[in-house]
């Protein structure tokens, strides 16, 4: 079939008897495994999702569709793309916010969703902080109950404490033995920053609590909670939670990066004014475990 673009759109493939034959959408030229392969799929697609939904398919292209036919591209695409999404406005929130609301015992309303969405976005600057953040929102990470239900076989029943369905909030907070760690956390977090933070998923995996965005963001308790939420991750399966000598290194390595930030911008006094009751809390920490191997060796 001739067709003006790099690629075909869906409803050029259909007829109406359904999808046109192989034949007739390669018309002159050679099928090829691989031209097999994706009719295939596309015969998959057609008659799982399109036909049997009885879904009707649209004659106009969207406006990301109209991008991937146009050849050449739009000059600045990337920046034409980010612009897009900045201005794209939902009218119904991402379907993982259903999970999250089906394991909460308080659902998050619009407005929490929408600081939820905000301070992710806004909340750190190192990438890796960035990651865990928005797979842990959108509910990436492989849970016992999520891969029991890809694969019967495996075992639905949480790997660190044995005993409780490992869903996605049992991991990350129910477990009695992750639920030492945030306890700890949160006993830190009220001697740096004085905030009597409510002990809730919400606030701790989801970025919401009664704060300003504004104020938030630009507070060393942000960092606080993304190094804690950074290092579950990396003791996945470990049947024994993050130390807190952990968890200090890891705020440690985000302050760095934030330093180095700022020290490029020369903005001195942000850096100092977030992370000024931290510095103070590390100092007296290593002085308190200098004494302790002092003490230790006599």
């Amino acid at each position: 079939m001739d067709y003006d673009g790099p690629y075909v759109p869906l409803q050029a493939c259909i007829g109406p008897e359904g999808l046109i034959s192989l034949t007739d959408l390669l018309g002159d030229r050679l099928s090829t495994p691989l031209w097999k392969y994706n009719y295939m799929q596309l015969q998959h697609f057609i008659t799982t999702r399109v036909l049997r939904a009885d879904v009707t398919i649209p004659t106009a292209l969207t406006t990301f569709e109209t991008i991937c036919i146009s050849d050449p591209p739009p000059p600045h695409l990337l920046s034409y793309i980010y612009s897009l999404l900045s201005s794209a406005k939902f009218q119904t929130l991402p379907l993982y916010t259903t999970k999250w609301s089906a394991e909460l015992s308080q659902p998050l309303t619009p407005e929490e969703w929408s600081t939820a969405f905000q301070v992710t976005f806004r909340s750190s600057r190192a990438l890796t902080v960035q990651e865990t953040n928005y797979k842990l929102i959108s509910r990436w990470y492989l849970t016992p109950a999520r891969l029991h239900a890809i694969y019967p076989a495996v075992s639905p029943v949480c790997w660190r404490c044995q005993r409780h369905r490992g869903t996605f909030l049992h991991i990350w907070w129910e477990c009695s033995i992750i639920q030492s760690f945030w306890e700890v956390v949160w006993t830190y977090i009220k001697e740096i920053t004085s905030l009597d933070l409510p002990f809730h998923p919400k606030v701790a995996l989801l970025h919401v609590i009664p704060l300003s965005i504004n104020n938030y963001v630009k507070s060393v308790t942000v960092h606080l909670l993304n190094a804690a939420r950074a290092l579950i991750p990396k003791f996945w399966k470990q049947q024994s939670p993050p130390a807190i000598f952990d968890w200090i290194d890891r705020v440690e390595y985000v302050r760095e990066l934030e330093e180095l930030h700022y020290t490029l911008e020369q903005d001195f006094d942000t850096y100092f004014r977030t992370w000024y009751w931290w510095t103070e809390f590390r100092s007296n920490h290593r002085r308190t475990a200098q004494s302790s191997s002092a003490l230790a060796q006599i």
